[in-house]
């Protein structure tokens, strides 16, 4: 499947399907974390978390982004399921330009990383189910998002042609 992805484009259809696929894989890996974590995966996610708190606040919302794709990637690699951390990969691989667009603001930047604590403390408290709910919300608030964005980026290259046809 991996060698179909480039060919993949990013569209409102596509970008649904592969949310709808993050949401259950993801939220499955955070389930299985929760059961399966130890004092060092903590240590490590809580580490990440303040780089990510860091970033914020001194607006270096690039290194948010790439601190944000390791946390996921983090929390894929400490549920010990090699299968979901490449199936999450694959998707991320077609999206991770959109993911950057996302994190520009930084009201939806604060936003997000309330919600990579509030899975942290799920995990923490060896709450699955509340860590898979947590990451299920988290990941359907980036969808909506990126959606917006899209539909805007497609408007403004809408306007820009209308334009570019009046100005003949």
């Amino acid at each position: 499947m991996k060698p179909l992805l480039p060919f993949m484009v990013c569209n409102r259809n596509n970008v649904d399907e592969i949310y709808d696929a993050r949401i259950f894989v993801e939220g499955g890996a955070c389930k299985l974390l929760a059961e399966k974590r130890t004092d060092q995966d903590l240590q490590a996610l809580e580490e990440q978390l303040n780089l990510m708190d860091q970033a914020i606040s001194t607006r270096q919302y690039e290194d948010y982004s790439t601190y944000d794709q390791q946390f996921h990637g983090m929390l894929l690699e400490f549920s010990r399921n090699k299968i979901l951390e490449t199936i999450v990969w694959m998707f991320q691989d077609i999206i991770s330009g959109y993911i950057q667009q996302i994190n520009q603001d930084e009201d939806t930047l604060r936003k997000s990383e309330n919600d990579h604590w509030q899975i942290f403390w799920a995990i923490s408290d060896q709450d699955g189910e509340l860590a898979r709910k947590m990451m299920e919300t988290h990941l359907d608030r980036s969808r909506r998002i990126l959606l917006q964005n899209m539909q805007l980026e497609n408007s403004e290259k809408t306007i820009q042609t209308q334009e570019g046809k009046f100005a003949s």
